[in-house]
């Protein structure tokens, strides 16, 4: 078995799974291709791809959810409700198999819940709907737990890469033909969505895939193989480091790094050149756009910045009395109040949800983190890959941010499917 796989299943698949890996292709290239040339037909195609979807495979349906939400074809409440009840339901049928430790992260979710709806009962700043959305996230998790332990994690692998290559495709190309007003924030760094880090920790997903198919020998020898994840590699390369997101790309060069000393026993001299060909690789990329360093080095966007933003946050909790240290202030926006985003995945559990929520946020982040280390000669890609997801966090996003919480979802049930082995 190679150490460095990005699988543990079984090498060989049903012909059903391998029609729901081309059918989640297929439902990519059609959602991508109606967002990103703004027709109206994508948000209903997407909820009509998640009914029917389900009937053929729960798990293609998940993928396809996963998929549609990074893509991002602008859901209305109603669809957002549907969806929700599609997945819910989906995943009560995948919840009946629960293992033991599955259990755990139920429960462990659960009593968390039922700490946020106690703390909207004391009056804190909530909405309602923000906590069930949020809860349905936060048991999307558990469901894509029981997923991967059940099937195999190709589906939610496939959703990631290919949904976070199709974006990158599709800025790139509007960027280097000149097109460029739609995806230029006003510093110039490239968005999507009107959200540069949306883009950035889209794309840096397949990247990371790449590179962990290129670090791995048998990957290597396969030249369709290095061909395509090499080319996955100069399209989302460029774009990455036009959004100019530092936290995204610092943790990216951490995670790489990491999993050249993870994947073997004993470092490989061969990986460390594989690591520096492409650090001259992006050093080359970043002269010939003539980047600029104001807005690699510039401090207000991070740093000194993120600090000023958290004290904000820290300080209005302080203000309102201990009690709102205890519950936390809500669920609801802070922005209208403050004037900024928490700018912090881990934070903004504390920020919103009080002691129970950061003590649920280091539950959560202990469980993935020590499980996947004690086995990482064989699970290092998930462990490096939740790294990358814990840095690029820490720096921005908010309670909900949704590919955090995939990743998560993806990294444990790896871990407890290598259990079960």
């Amino acid at each position: 078995m190679s150490v460095s796989s990005l699988s543990l299943s079984n090498s060989v698949e049903t012909r059903k799974d391998i029609i729901s890996e081309r059918l989640l292709i297929i439902y990519i290239l059609l959602i991508g291709t109606l967002t990103f040339t703004n027709n109206s037909a994508a948000s209903p195609i997407a909820l009509v791809a998640l009914f029917l979807s389900c009937f053929y495979n729960k798990y293609l349906s998940t993928a396809i959810y996963i998929s549609t939400l990074i893509i991002s074809p602008g859901f209305s409440a109603i669809q957002v409700f549907l969806s929700s009840f599609v997945i819910s339901i989906i995943g009560i049928t995948i919840l009946n198999n629960l293992g033991k430790k599955t259990i755990m992260v139920f429960v462990a979710t659960s009593m968390f819940v039922f700490w946020m709806l106690m703390g909207a009962a004391f009056g804190t700043h909530t909405q309602m709907v923000t906590i069930l959305l949020f809860a349905f996230r936060l048991y999307l998790v558990v469901f894509i737990i029981q997923m991967v332990i059940n099937t195999n994690e190709k589906l939610i692998l496939n959703s990631l890469l290919y949904s976070g290559l199709a974006i990158a495709a599709f800025v790139g190309y509007n960027f280097f033909t000149g097109n460029v007003d739609a995806f230029l924030s006003d510093q110039g760094r490239l968005e999507y969505q009107d959200n540069i880090k949306t883009l950035a920790t889209s794309i840096v997903v397949p990247i990371f895939i790449s590179l962990n198919k290129l670090l791995d020998k048998e990957s290597r020898k396969k030249k369709v193989e290095f061909v395509f994840y090499g080319a996955i590699l100069i399209i989302c390369l460029p774009v990455l480091l036009l959004t100019y997101t530092r936290g995204v790309t610092f943790g990216l060069i951490i995670a790489t790094f990491l999993l050249m000393l993870f994947t073997q026993k004993r470092f490989k001299f061969s990986y460390f050149v594989i690591y520096l060909l492409v650090a001259v690789v992006v050093a080359f990329i970043a002269y010939r756009l003539e980047m600029s360093q104001e807005l690699w080095f510039d401090h207000i966007e991070g740093g000194n910045g993120r600090t000023d933003i958290y004290k904000m946050h820290y300080n209005y909790m302080l203000s309102q009395g201990l009690g709102t240290v205890f519950w936390g202030y809500g669920s609801d926006s802070m922005q209208d109040i403050i004037g900024w985003n928490t700018h912090s995945t881990i934070l903004a559990y504390f920020f919103h949800f009080g002691v129970g929520g950061i003590l649920f946020a280091l539950f959560e982040i202990l469980i993935t983190v020590i499980g996947l280390f004690k086995k990482r000669t064989y699970l290092s890609f998930y462990l490096c890959l939740f790294i990358l997801s814990f840095v690029m966090f820490s720096g921005h996003g908010g309670y909900d941010s949704f590919l955090y919480y995939v990743i998560m979802g993806l990294c444990l049930g790896m871990f407890y499917k290598f259990e079960r082995r």
